[in-house]
């Protein structure tokens, strides 16, 4: 999306959500590839007609707390928790324009739309025995195709990371070591939450002793024998994951 000629952006900073359907706000408003967002409020007092369900003023107002929220520097989400506060999530640059009302640590404007992405992953604790199909090589360029369509440079970071490794820009496409880097992530995050999951349960899996089936990899519990198994598509079975490791019971 090309900005006016006769404007010159404030860039700031922002998180997302990260979701099947594309980029989020944590408000859960949805961000749409090639279309700024504009900012609106509901209130009366900044100019909405609920008659008409439209606006007479342009948000954000100076007496109201409406627009698009973005911080004046990266830091700023770190110190508040914003840049960490989804286990994944992105985070990145964004361009602002149209009425801006600067605040001490942020800006309230009426266009937004980003400048560059980050995707930032953090180990996943999970309750659920079933991993999503996110992680997964296929759910991650399934979402990353939603960050393509936006047409800025997409990178990945960790959360305890500042470096920014490239996945995809305009001028090259998809980077090869990206893309395996973002899938080994993944993986390690499957096989982290059925540890865990295990764990929880009594049992003593060994991370290295992963054995490839044909439609699965698994493993076993170490005391009990137990099974555990992850698919292709990182979804998760097994006794070990249902059932408590009868050596705790002994134990008990």
């Amino acid at each position: 999306m090309q900005i006016p000629d006769y404007i010159s952006p404030i860039v700031a900073y922002r998180t997302w959500q990260w979701g099947a359907e594309g980029l989020q706000s944590l408000n859960n408003l949805s961000w749409v590839p090639k279309q700024p967002m504009k900012a609106k409020c509901p209130r009366q007092r900044c100019g909405y007609n609920p008659k008409t369900g439209g606006w007479i003023n342009d948000s954000p107002a100076e007496t109201c707390t409406c627009g698009i929220y973005a911080a004046k520097n990266h830091q700023h989400l770190v110190d508040t928790g914003y840049a960490g506060e989804l286990h994944v999530c992105v985070h990145g640059e964004v361009n602002l324009w149209g009425k801006i009302w600067e605040h001490q640590l942020g800006y309230r404007a009426e266009y937004a739309y980003p400048r560059n992405l980050t995707i930032s992953v953090a180990p996943l604790p999970t309750t659920k025995v079933v991993v999503s199909p996110f992680f997964t090589i296929r759910g991650v360029m399934a979402r990353l195709e939603k960050l393509v369509e936006f047409g800025v440079d997409v990178s990945f970071a960790s959360h305890e990371s500042c470096e920014r490794m490239p996945v995809w820009s305009p001028e090259f496409g998809f980077e090869r070591r990206g893309l395996e880097h973002l899938e080994a992530i993944s993986l390690d995050i499957v096989v982290g939450s059925v540890l865990w999951l295990s764990r929880k349960m009594g049992h003593q899996i060994d991370p290295n002793n992963w054995l490839r089936a044909k439609s699965d990899h698994r493993n076993n519990c170490a005391r009990c024998g137990q099974l555990v198994a992850i698919t292709s598509r990182g979804e998760s079975w097994g006794d070990a994951l249902e059932r408590v490791c009868p050596h705790l019971l002994d134990a008990a």
